[in-house]
């Protein structure tokens, strides 16, 4: 994952002029950073409450999308529940990931949809060849025929990915 230097990043809610200027000239770059400093901020909030990767990856992936559907007013407007049921779906292929992989794979995955030419590719792919192997492997047929085959998920992003 590219880091950007910490001087470039947001701080105290406002942006410094070379952030502002990378945002303008390479928005995946600050996308990514913002995405990994929201993951950061999360899973420290779920450190302090005792709560292992375990315990916490799925509200921990949904809360980093959930963060960047603010970004989206066809997502913002829907209702609680149906939100926090797209975002569980969604965030399904980072729920069985270690803590280091998730978090890049769920920020190439948040890249990949505002910027699919910037994203790493081969990580989004294989992540979520992971989920279609886990299922397979794990009763999950019925899930993965679902995901691919029922009309209640063609509005998942990553459902395009499947190979």
């Amino acid at each position: 994952m590219v880091r950007l230097p910490s001087e470039l990043s947001a701080k105290n809610g406002t942006l410094d002029e070379s952030f502002e200027k990378l945002c303008l000239a390479r928005p995946d770059l600050a996308l990514r950073q913002l995405a990994g400093d929201a993951y950061d901020e999360t899973w420290k909030d779920a450190e302090v409450n005792g709560l292992s990767y375990e315990d916490c990856k799925q509200g921990l992936n949904m809360k980093v999308l959930l963060w960047r559907y603010d970004c989206f007013p066809e997502i913002t407007s829907m209702p609680l529940d149906k939100k926090m049921n797209v975002v569980k779906w969604e965030s399904s292929p980072f729920n069985i990931l270690t803590q280091r992989t998730g978090k890049m794979a769920l920020i190439e995955y948040l890249v990949w949809k505002e910027y699919p030419d910037k994203a790493n590719m081969k990580l989004v792919i294989t992540t979520i060849n992971n989920l279609v192997s886990h299922l397979e492997k794990n009763n999950g047929k019925e899930l993965l025929d679902g995901f691919c085959n029922d009309p209640f998920f063609s509005w998942l992003p990553w459902k395009k990915l499947i190979s």
